[in-house]
């Protein structure tokens, strides 16, 4: 007696449950990566912009400014040529730290 595959075997369809929930967790976790990531670029552009204006201070001898920030919170940061670095905004004025390295 032969056995005869083609009747017990189906053709396999789709992903299991199993597989999908694999793939969500992946996508998970490199959802939270990339949002843990986003505050730290956004600091990098305000000390890059920072490190901009006072080298355009030093170099010119007069104070420059630059508006940062959306159209809600706008930003104004000012560097003068002895380096004092200021900021401007809803909330107050008050010195921009110097980044970290």
């Amino acid at each position: 007696m032969r056995y005869d595959r083609s009747k017990t075997a189906r053709r396999r369809r789709g992903a299991t449950l199993v597989e999908l929930v694999v793939v969500l967790l992946v996508l998970g976790l490199v959802l939270s990566l990339v949002t843990l990531s986003i505050p730290e670029a956004s600091g990098r552009t305000d000390h890059s912009v920072r490190a901009q204006l006072e080298g355009d201070a030093l170099a010119s001898g007069r104070p420059r400014s630059a508006l940062m920030g959306d159209s809600s919170t706008p930003t104004l940061i000012t560097a003068y040529p002895d380096g004092f670095v200021v900021t401007d905004s809803l909330v107050g004025l008050g010195l921009i730290p110097e980044p970290t390295r």
